[in-house]
């Protein structure tokens, strides 16, 4: 709720509370002098009821003498008197009377009015509050949604805070690999210039032969492919007896249907023989 619309109520309420003040103090005062009207009348009732009675009680005595009767004459002219300024009196006070009721309607009209005019204000807060509390609500809500926001930043700040230092982490390693790499390319071109097929090596087709021939004093085996079959310098076979492993032996020398291959080991205990099977793959 603004500053303004709280000033606005509490000021609508105070000129309320003040209107109800003064209207109550209104019908207060009426009320007091209507109860001093019923009483003064009351009073006057009961002295115009007692000067009659003596009126009454001064004729017959009237009747006793002359004298008396002139006295008597002279008492009645006075209360006669008295009883005019009373009923004067009594005119004013009904007037005033009078007077007070038409203000008392026009007090009970101001108040219609100004129970009107309260009703309205209190629907007028009311709706004010109802406002502001919407618009507590809505702000609420905002602030809700930009704490999220700032946490769902905040996330994303962190993510990207790690994917930074994984591409730092990963721009590392592709500089070890491409230094790698670059060794590799270095020793590939060298061991080509030394007419070794290493990409090939490494890339060795899974061939199939058999030995032919076997000479153990000069260490090396002659193998039944060659080039047509995808050999090459550097293939490694295994050599196997049916399900008995023997040992390996390296191609040096490739024809174009025959290899000739260094033995590089033997199993204990064994050793290679002609039509032992060979394999670059098990």
């Amino acid at each position: 709720m603004s500053t303004m619309t709280k000033v606005f109520i509490v000021v609508n309420l105070v000129l309320s509370a003040i209107f109800l003040a003064a209207s109550a103090t209104l019908l207060g005062k009426s009320e007091e002098w209507m109860k001093k009207y019923d009483k003064e009348r009351a009073e006057h009732q009961a002295t115009r009821q007692d000067w009659t009675t003596k009126y009454g009680a001064k004729e017959k005595d009237l009747q006793l003498s002359d004298a008396d009767k002139n006295k008597f004459m002279g008492e009645r002219d006075r209360l006669d008197g008295e009883k005019k300024a009373l009923e004067n009196q009594l005119a004013d006070q009904t007037k005033r009377n009078d007077a007070l009721s038409s203000d008392v309607g026009k007090i009970n009209a101001n108040m219609d009015v100004l129970k009107t005019a309260l009703k309205a204000k209190e629907d007028l807060a009311a709706k004010l509050q109802t406002q502001a509390d919407e618009a507590d609500k809505g702000r609420n809500e905002a602030v809700g949604k930009q704490n999220q926001a700032e946490e769902e930043l905040t996330r994303v700040q962190v993510q990207l805070t790690e994917a930074n230092e994984a591409i730092a982490k990963l721009q590392t390693e592709k500089k070890a690999l491409t230094e790698e790499n670059e060794k590799k390319d270095n020793a590939l071109a060298y061991a080509e210039k030394q007419g070794i097929n290493l990409r090939g090596i490494l890339a060795m087709e899974p061939v199939n032969g058999k030995v032919q021939s076997v000479d153990s004093r000069m260490n090396f085996v002659i193998l039944s492919v060659g080039e047509k079959d995808k050999v090459a310098r550097g293939y490694t076979f295994d050599i196997h007896r049916g399900n008995q492993y023997i040992g390996r032996v390296k191609v040096d020398n490739v024809g174009a249907d025959w290899s000739s291959a260094t033995i590089e080991f033997t199993a204990p205990g064994r050793s290679i023989q002609v039509q032992d099977s060979a394999s670059t793959r098990l």
